[in-house]
């Protein structure tokens, strides 16, 4: 693992820039039973915060319960207020799009083990969506964990329940910013840290090129890019990371956690 710091000019100001080149993405290589390593960048962009330095975020803003909310499939997931963004306060679980239509399920595996990832080569499956259960244990994981999806059912629109969506990476960043900055966040928001707002960030696990790995919690934002030239697209997602929240960017079809945000 190689790691680089980096300083980014902006109109405010000039902040520090973490990015991490990992080996990570494997992609499906027939003739050669070991995968094919591509790098994979991961920015650490939400700027510091004053808060992060604090003991304690803000006492007046608390995750205040909100009404709960059923997906199509009949799950029914509780809410939380934060600020002026209502999350759900566990992961998404569906199996249908909010129209009905069934989302493709996929097997997990390390690449060139399993179809689900993206090689490049114009024959990939999962274009239109996909879902999967952490290790391929829908009784054991969906309701502690939720399901693990590809980007491309995020990219569909209509994953959530209907009023609801999944939130962008700016979205995040103000959720991010509300608690504290992404250190405070970290303890603030993670269901095994200190959970102050009940939001419940979840370790899922997630299903990348090296096939089912734990994870203090990564999930999808519907903002796509940060491809930095690879040869498979890529989108940007949120990772609770060591100590701190950072905004990353994978392949597309990598699988990670969905959480929820009700629409303004």
């Amino acid at each position: 693992m190689r790691a680089k710091l980096l300083l980014l000019e902006k109109k405010a100001g000039v902040f520090p820039v973490f990015l991490l080149m990992f080996a990570g993405l494997a992609c499906c290589v027939e003739d050669d039973p070991l995968p094919v390593r591509l790098p994979i960048t991961v920015d650490a962009v939400f700027p510091p915060s004053q808060a992060d330095d604090e003991a304690d975020t803000d006492k007046d803003i608390r995750g205040l319960p909100g009404d709960p909310v059923k997906d199509i499939d009949g799950n029914v997931y509780q809410t939380v207020l934060i600020g002026e963004q209502t999350w759900m306060t566990s992961n998404l679980m569906t199996v249908r799009y909010n129209d009905g239509d069934s989302i493709t399920l996929g097997k997990g595996a390390p690449a060139g083990y399993t179809d689900w990832f993206d090689c490049g080569d114009g024959k990939y499956l999962y274009s239109n969506g996909a879902y999967c259960w952490y290790e391929n244990d829908g009784e054991k994981y969906k309701n502690t964990y939720g399901a693990i999806y590809n980007w491309h059912a995020i990219k569909a629109g209509k994953l959530c329940p209907s009023g609801w969506h999944v939130p962008s990476d700016s979205e995040w960043t103000i959720l991010i910013n509300q608690v504290g900055g992404e250190k405070a966040a970290f303890k603030n928001l993670l269901s095994t840290g200190a959970n102050t707002y009940g939001f419940n960030a979840t370790p899922a696990g997630e299903l990348c090129g090296w096939g089912f790995i734990p994870n203090t919690g990564v999930y999808w934002t519907e903002t796509s890019g940060g491809d930095n030239g690879a040869s498979v697209p890529y989108a940007f997602l949120v990772s609770f990371w060591v100590d701190r929240i950072i905004l990353a960017s994978e392949p597309q079809s990598y699988g990670y956690s969905v959480r929820c945000l009700k629409d303004n």
